[in-house]
């Protein structure tokens, strides 16, 4: 069940693996780290730690929705980092999943 946040009209809701929506926000968030990055790496596995990308969650905003990912040690920064994917409501409905 979603989760309102107030205020500013916010509601978090999670996109589960299963969903056809899955594959899709980790298309935008590949193509966010590109354009931050230089390359695309869903993990960035940090060897010290094991630690790699997470999705966060979805926040449904009046604007449109927000994907946010977190890596708790990114091996390059050595350090937490955030990436958040904004996307206005007509690219999100447009949206394909990913192909292999």
């Amino acid at each position: 069940m979603p989760l309102s946040n107030e205020p500013g009209n916010r509601t978090l809701v999670f996109v589960e693996r299963d969903e056809p929506a899955w594959p899709v926000l980790w298309k935008y968030f590949d193509s966010k780290h590109i354009l931050l990055y230089g390359k695309s790496d869903r993990r960035d596995l940090d060897p010290s730690t094991g630690e790699t990308w997470q999705y966060m969650g979805t926040v449904l905003l009046e604007e449109g929705i927000e994907h946010q990912f977190r890596h708790r040690h990114h091996p390059r920064a050595q350090r937490r980092l955030y990436l958040a994917v904004k996307l206005d409501y007509a690219t999100a409905m447009m949206a394909k999943p990913a192909t292999a």
